[in-house]
């Protein structure tokens, strides 16, 4: 059964690969002002690169969790040390700040993205 649910929390993160996000460091605890010291209150966009799924065991109950790879799009941006390692609810946050920035308009509660938010 644990294998099935590791199986699923893939499933389900392998849909967030390839997704572009928008952040705002000033916003953001996560992204330290040492690292973005010229961005400000600017939106930064990105694309999570990858994922892994790693197992949190709670009360001896293992629960599959993923965390989420992000890259910027900045050239500024892309050392090492602006590789972020994000949850999925963070990542979430971050789709619908890029759906507000690009003033682009989803229905975020139709059932297709239901299933993957």
């Amino acid at each position: 059964m644990q294998e099935e649910f590791v199986r699923m929390a893939h499933v389900a993160a392998e849909k967030f690969v390839g997704a572009s996000v928008a952040f705002t460091p000033a916003d953001e605890e996560w992204m330290p002002f040492s690292l973005y010291p010229n961005v400000g209150s600017t939106r930064l966009t990105g694309v999570v690169t990858r994922y892994n799924v790693t197992i949190k065991n709670t009360d001896n109950i293992g629960v599959p969790l993923a965390a989420y790879e992000v890259r910027w799009a900045c050239t500024s941006c892309q050392r090492k040390d602006h590789v972020h390692i994000i949850s999925e609810d963070v990542l979430v946050r971050g789709v619908r700040c890029l759906l507000r920035y690009t003033k682009v308009s989803y229905n975020l509660e139709s059932p297709g993205w239901r299933n993957v938010l």
